[in-house]
This record gives structure tokens, sequence and C-alpha cells, in this order.
């Protein structure tokens, strides 16, 4: 396969629209690790331009917690992820909604693993220096299953995948072969998912040379979303599928980002690229509304996003519980657990 210089920066950049984590009571969302055994697995903080030589990895450890299925079955277990602010109180609650329906979970803290601690957005410029990004979200997510499929007692399992928001944009990188060929490099080591969940995510970046794995992948998105576009989720849904991939989407209505989030609907003021789908083309990145061309190097992306940015937008839940749960549990229920 021949390998794609891509910048970091795309894909660091393309989670801003994920990065959406509004300011909340703070009694309420904070992650509860109740049920979850702590544990660490080893990983790799990744920086530069993939296959040139400015790439480079450093090793690093990852918090996990473990939740072990209520039947004690190791038939099927799902890694989860944070979004821009890390890891809050949705995150514990996917873990036991997993193990109450008899599915294990592993639940992966990548900013402690990256000295943030969560609660609080990472600054972007900040944040690119520490990695905090969906780009190494989806290295983490990969090294663990990875390094959890080699261990003997999941040997047998079948090993899904979910993100939401920033890790949403992560969860379709997963699908980009690259980024196995990247953790295959550093870990010595590649094992798929076996299905994918992206909750929310911000599908703005294509690019005409690439491909996606024929993985099971299911897009949740909320029809009334002002940050991660639903619209253009539905169009990455068909882009991918024409590239190899196996996606599809389902749009509940009348939600926004954050639906399931642990605070009430409310205005925002993260950065806001919606505005920004764009294709890679060749050496150049092109804004899909305009035909806009910028050129394809980190400074060129900085200028197409400078360009089509702005600030604002709504988030969080509309007094409903487990919003989209039934959803996603129903995609692993079919993929992991099903012979």
């Amino acid at each position: 396969m021949k390998k794609i210089a891509i910048p970091l920066l795309v894909f660091l950049l393309i989670a801003v629209s994920g990065a959406s984590r509004a300011q909340a009571p703070q009694q309420d969302i904070a992650f509860r690790p109740t049920g979850l055994e702590q544990s660490y697995i080893p990983g790799y903080n990744c920086s530069g331009f993939w296959a040139t030589p400015s790439f480079k990895c450093a090793s690093i450890q990852i918090p996990t917690y473990m939740g072990r299925a209520q039947d004690g079955s190791r038939k099927a277990l799902v890694i989860l992820s944070g979004n821009a602010g890390g890891l809050d109180k949705r995150h514990g609650d996917y873990a036991r909604f997993l193990m109450e329906h008899n599915i294990n979970a592993v639940v992966l803290d990548s900013f402690a693993a990256r000295g943030q601690s969560s609660g609080t957005p990472a600054d972007l410029s900040t944040g690119r220096t520490k990695g905090l990004d969906g780009f190494n979200m989806s290295i983490d997510a990969m090294v663990a299953v990875a390094t959890l499929g080699a261990m003997p007692e999941w040997a047998n399992a079948k090993i899904g995948y979910m993100g939401e928001s920033m890790s949403g944009v992560s969860a379709i990188n997963v699908l980009r072969p690259y980024i196995g060929q990247i953790v295959k490099q550093q870990a010595g080591k590649l094992r798929d998912f076996d299905a994918v969940v992206s909750i929310y995510p911000a599908c703005i970046e294509k690019n005409t040379i690439e491909r996606f794995k024929k993985t099971p992948f299911l897009i949740i998105h909320g029809e009334k979303d002002d940050i991660a576009l639903a619209s253009e989720c539905q169009r990455q849904v068909t882009w991918m599928n024409a590239r190899g991939g196996s996606a599809e989407i389902t749009i509940i209505p009348d939600e926004y980002h954050d639906f399931d989030g642990p605070w009430r609907l409310r205005r925002a003021g993260a950065e806001n690229t919606s505005k920004c789908a764009n294709t890679r083309n060749g050496d150049k990145f092109v804004l899909d509304a305009t035909g806009q061309e910028f050129p394809g190097t980190p400074d060129g992306y900085t200028a197409m996003r400078d360009s089509c940015k702005f600030r604002g937008h709504m988030s969080g839940h509309r007094d409903k519980e487990r919003v989209g749960y039934d959803l996603w549990l129903a995609h692993f229920q079919k993929y992991l657990m099903n012979d």
C-alpha cells in the first residue's frame, strides 16, 4: 500500500468541530470510575507528518478503566475514548451500560496519558503540542485493541470501539488504514476492530486518495447539531462506502451536539468549523462550499480554517436520559455478540 503523507495537523484540527465541551455545573459532570478497574496499557504520543522524517512517536502510559460484563462472559469488549475535555460522567455511564448488557468495556484516558486532567478543554495550541487531538486518540484506540487482543483473556473476543465528538473523529480515523500502519510500526502488532460507532463527529475532512476498512461502522447524529453537521456526515458515509467502507448513519430528530452530555442544552462558545468541510486533492486543500484552494501544508490548512471558522454552538441534553444508547448498543450486539 502506498503511504500517504497526511498532516497530523489536519486530524488535530478537524477534532475542533467536536471540541464542544460546554461549561456546565461542576457538581454533576465528573467521570465516575465506580465499578471499573484501573490499570494502564503502553501507548504512543505522535507528532509531525506521517511518512516523512518529521513524524515521531514517544512512549507513554495510557490509564484505563475496565468494566466486566455482568454475566462474566469474555465474548465482547468495547473500547471507549473521551472528548475534547477528557473524560466526563457520560463515559463511565457508557461503560456501565455496556456491562449491564453483558459487554465488557475499557475506557481510555488519553488526556491523563499526556499530562492533562479531565474537566477543562485543552487550549488548541497547547493541546497540539501535547498530542491532545483526534489523531492521537485514534492511535490510542488502535494500540489498545492490538494490546488487548493479544492477551489470552481477550484472544477470542470480538472488540469494538466507540468515540463521541473529538473521539468520534478518531472513530472515523481508525478505519483509515494508515493509522494501523503507524501502530504496527510502533507496537509490532496490529488488530482491527470488529465494529465501530461514532457519535456526533465532525465529518469535514476527506482525501481523494484515501481508502477505508470494511468494518461495520455507525454514525449517530443529532438533526439540529450546528457544530458537527449531520448533513456532512451523510456525505461522509457515501464517501467512505465508495472507498471500501461499510458505513451507515442514524440521525436523531431535534437533538443537538452532546445530546447525551451531562449538562442541559445551552449555548457554548467553542470554535465552530462546521463551514470548513474540505477535500485534500493532491497538494491542495479545497473548501467544498466555495472551491477556494489552499496549499496542502500546515500553514495552508491553518489559513483555510481561519477563513471559515467562527465561534458558538448549541450543546447539551434536553432532559432525556441515555439518548442514542439503544442505537449503539444494537450495533455492538449485532456485530460483537452474534456468531
